[in-house]
């Protein structure tokens, strides 16, 4: 009987209804996202990972800074005719250059694709 009476308490009276039928709404209304509250949404995220922005360039300064002087140093090894710069050479293709791509492509890729869905 305790079943029973509670689903007869839901549909009482229009109090009951009402509050059956807001609650339905508000469920319905929290699946789909509104084009503004996606924009209120985004805002919110980018706030929220603001932080991480300083590691994400700390990140691709070191790495993009090992690149460089491992260039400049192969450079300098061909220069002076250096016995070790094939070795140099492997190093960066084979260890270096495949982190470097992932990591310098996360952090531009983004600012690359909204400026060319402009």
């Amino acid at each position: 009987m305790g079943i029973w009476s509670g689903v007869k308490g839901l549909f009482a009276g229009p109090e009951s209804a009402g509050k059956v039928l807001d609650a339905t709404v508000n469920t319905v209304d929290a699946v789909w996202f509104t084009n503004e509250e996606k924009s209120r949404w985004y805002l919110k995220y980018l706030e929220a990972t603001q932080p991480q922005n300083r590691a994400r360039r700390l990140i691709a300064f070191l790495v993009t800074l090992v690149w460089a002087l491992l260039v400049l140093f192969i450079a300098a090894a061909m220069a002076f005719k250096a016995p070790f710069v094939a070795d140099l050479k492997g190093l960066l293709v084979d260890v270096v250059v495949q982190p470097y791509s992932i990591i310098i492509g996360f952090y531009f890729v983004k600012s690359w694709v909204s400026e060319v869905k402009r």
